[in-house]
């Protein structure tokens, strides 16, 4: 069972991403692939005081 496992994924919440990636990425030699920025929808305005 064991010798066919494999892991797909980490996620890991830190502090500096642009550190974490470099030290992946250089250190382990992980491939570190980023997910694209979030797009958050405009925040409505109150309605002009009269």
């Amino acid at each position: 069972m064991l010798a066919q496992s494999r892991l797909d994924t980490v996620v890991l919440f830190v502090s500096s991403l642009a550190r974490s990636v470099a030290f992946y990425r250089d250190t382990l030699g992980l491939a570190v692939t980023r997910p694209p920025k979030a797009t958050r929808a405009p925040t409505p305005r109150p309605p002009p005081a009269r």
